[in-house]
């Protein structure tokens, strides 16, 4: 299970950085660089804003878009076009060597929120 759950160091980077703008762009929002409350919600708001797309990253990686991209298919080498019940089973596959792709998002954006609910224990 923990081997699913392993990603590359470069993903938990790129998505604290992404906390982090979100930070600032809450604070630069209001304007207020030295008001403590600010920054708290500033960590709260990019702790659930990551948490969510978390979710639609699981949600995603369980297939429930996969009608929207069974649109898109092209037919194959036969001409004939895959059934949407072929299409999810090709996808099925795929997934399951993908691992827990939400792991991140989840983990980067709880820390985000215990942060911020630790400085808002604090104010």
């Amino acid at each position: 299970m923990f081997a699913k759950i392993k990603s590359p160091w470069y993903k938990y980077l790129i998505l604290t950085i992404v906390g982090v703008l979100l930070i600032i762009i809450s604070v630069a929002t209001h304007d207020a660089w030295t008001i403590y409350i600010y920054y708290t919600d500033g960590f709260l708001l990019a702790g659930v804003v990551l948490i969510l797309l978390g979710g639609l990253s699981f949600v995603t990686s369980q297939g429930a878009f996969d009608i929207f991209s069974y649109l898109g298919t092209k037919r194959n080498n036969n001409g004939k076009k895959l059934t949407l019940a072929e299409y999810s089973e090709v996808m099925r596959e795929e997934r399951q060597n993908k691992g827990y792709v939400f792991m991140p998002y989840i983990l980067v954006g709880i820390s985000f929120l215990v942060v911020g609910i630790i400085m808002l224990c604090f104010v």
